[in-house]
């Protein structure tokens, strides 16, 4: 792996962590932290990277059928994710984010046995996709 890319890897890693432990703890995430992770796209080798901003429209899209479920925060960090992961990329880490999300959210359910509406924060699993893409790309 080059250096460029293992700083790049090094940082998002640090800045996923802070936005996870934010997120867990105050349901929000920071604009500072999306915009820095969002900077990290400067490192990448080829403009074209930034079409994965296109990566936040599915997440966009579910804010106007549903009432709630995905916070304004979510969505940024889906679209500073694409500008950093590239567009094939960042699909994958939603892909293994939300499937993460969802064992998550029935295991919760099933040991807990609650019922109704569960809230739980997005941006772990986020997170914990990307890393995966980030390093499979």
């Amino acid at each position: 792996m080059p250096v460029k890319a293992a700083f790049q890897g090094w940082l998002l890693i640090v800045l996923l962590v802070l936005v996870s432990v934010y997120d867990i703890r105050k349901r929000m995430i920071p604009d500072q932290l999306q915009i820095a992770i969002a900077c990290l796209a400067a490192l990448n080798d080829s403009w074209i990277t930034l079409l994965g901003i296109f990566g936040a429209l599915p997440y966009l899209c579910v804010v106007y059928v549903s009432d709630d479920g995905i916070g304004g925060g979510d969505i940024k960090l889906a679209a500073a994710i694409g500008m950093v992961l590239g567009l094939p990329a960042s699909i994958l880490a939603s892909l293994i984010g939300l499937f993460l999300f969802l064992l998550f959210g029935v295991a919760y359910r099933a040991v807990r046995k609650r019922k109704g509406r569960l809230a739980l924060p997005l941006g772990p699993f986020l997170a914990a996709g990307t890393i995966t893409a980030y390093f499979i790309r």
